[in-house]
């Protein structure tokens, strides 16, 4: 168990931890929402095993980019972490200057990533350009419905991603991104609470 693994590790290495627990009050600070799914190990990194992954794909991984990045460092070939909207589309965008760590994100197993609309620039380049056009007019909200959209038609391995939907757009909505624009809120989170509630009446969520 993981969380056992690393209560040992405190009592071995204190002062290695110390760090530790300055960069979860971070993240609990800033991603409240990534904070709850995910667990900051520290010291060495921790492999899983394939039976974890796929476990910590089903349950909903979502967040920023970085964050699931430190949550699934070696996926095995299993699974990717894929970037909704995907990375190509701020460039030229309000959103370019989010750091690519801060983007949000959510874990999929593998196939199923390559199943989606945004994977594959050159394959699929419309489709991203059309996402970057919305986020270039600064509608995050309707680039995320496409996203959402999108995911939730595939032929998933497992749990469909539908499941995940409501919790990511709540964590986009609740997360501050460093650099990203004011909203109409005034805040920086990707999109206002009152257009993650009219996402998810359009997605029928509600």
């Amino acid at each position: 168990d993981l969380r056992n693994d690393r209560a040992q590790r405190i009592e071995d290495n204190p002062k290695e931890f110390s760090k530790t627990f300055e960069v979860e009050q971070w993240v609990s600070s800033r991603y409240p929402q990534a904070a709850n799914s995910v667990l900051i190990v520290g010291g060495a990194e921790q492999k899983k095993s394939p039976e974890e992954i796929k476990k910590i794909v089903q349950k909903g991984l979502i967040g920023p980019y970085g964050l699931l990045c430190d949550e699934l460092p070696g996926r095995q070939g299993i699974a990717e972490i894929n970037h909704i909207p995907p990375k190509s589309a701020y460039k030229g965008t309000p959103y370019e200057k989010i750091n690519i760590n801060h983007m949000p994100a959510i874990a999929m197993f593998k196939k199923d990533h390559k199943q989606t609309s945004s994977w594959g620039y050159y394959k699929k380049g419309l489709y991203q350009k059309e996402i970057q056009k919305l986020m270039r007019d600064g509608n995050m909200a309707e680039a995320v419905y496409r996203e959402m959209i999108d995911i939730s038609k595939l032929n998933a391995t497992g749990k469909n991603y539908q499941h995940h939907v409501s919790s990511f757009i709540d964590m986009l909505a609740s997360t501050h991104v460093e650099k990203a624009p004011f909203n109409s809120a005034r805040t920086q989170t990707l999109i206002t609470p009152n257009e993650a509630s009219a996402l998810k009446k359009r997605l029928q969520l509600t």
